[in-house]
């Protein structure tokens, strides 16, 4: 009988992940963001182009109290109590900031309740900024880090009130999310998110892996391969009980 428990078990078993999900809620093989859900703020001052799976822009020469962003507002929750990761690849060409805590590259996101976090790429070192009531937001700790010289890929991964960011799969900062004072929720900004800085920069596709990915249910089998199945089961279980 242990035998026939096991047998059902192997094949009616479910995984413990079969119902997380990845989707790319940016594909740059298919080009521009802004006909995938994708956002370009208003007035947004500078250029961007796409090409070889890699999206560049440059708000450089352009005043820096100007913003050159890319946000989405998502489908599905991005509920940190469950946890999600976010990974991509970029690299930053230059960038130039009247503030140690500004850069011209930011990944800002925010989760289904508002926690957020805002992680700045320089050419030389990525930090991340925790809420300030005077300045909106000040430098919390930093890791030297050459972003110029080549593609570097991120992951970030949330779960309850903490992350950790990792550059080729190497852990170089961790913390916790904000309140930035800011009502939105389920939303990601990339780019030029700040007034006090410029920049040049590429990234890739996003990919965002978490429970709440809404997934294609299940194909129900055709009544006859049920039907095999059943059939078969009870032909192993007359065998194993004949052999008991």
């Amino acid at each position: 009988m242990k035998k026939i428990v096991l047998i059902l078990a192997v094949v009616f078993c479910v995984p413990l992940n079969a119902f997380a999900a990845s989707t790319l809620i940016y594909d740059a093989a298919q080009g521009s963001p802004l006909g995938q859900g994708w956002t370009l703020s208003n007035a947004a001052k500078g250029t961007y182009q796409v090409s070889n799976g890699l999206l560049t822009y440059d708000s450089t020469g352009y005043p820096v109290n100007e913003f050159y962003r890319f946000y989405k507002a998502l489908d599905f929750d991005l509920d940190h109590t469950v946890g999600f990761s976010i990974e991509f690849s970029a690299q930053v060409h230059s960038n130039y900031t009247n503030f140690d805590s500004r850069s011209g590259f930011v990944l800002y996101f925010f989760a289904h309740d508002s926690q957020a976090l805002q992680i700045y790429f320089a050419t030389d070192r990525i930090f991340y900024n925790r809420y300030d009531p005077t300045y909106a937001s000040v430098k919390e700790e930093e890791y030297f880090i050459n972003t110029t010289s080549a593609l570097v890929d991120y992951r970030v991964e949330v779960l309850n009130n903490s992350f950790a960011l990792y550059a080729n799969n190497t852990e170089i900062l961790n913390g916790t999310l904000y309140d930035y004072g800011y009502s939105i929720s389920n939303t990601l900004y990339i780019g030029d998110h700040t007034q006090s800085a410029y920049a040049r920069a590429s990234f890739g596709s996003i990919l965002v892996t978490s429970d709440t990915i809404p997934t294609p249910p299940a194909a129900i089998p055709e009544p006859v391969s049920v039907v095999t199945l059943i059939c078969g089961l009870a032909g192993l279980m007359r065998r194993l009980i004949r052999t008991a």
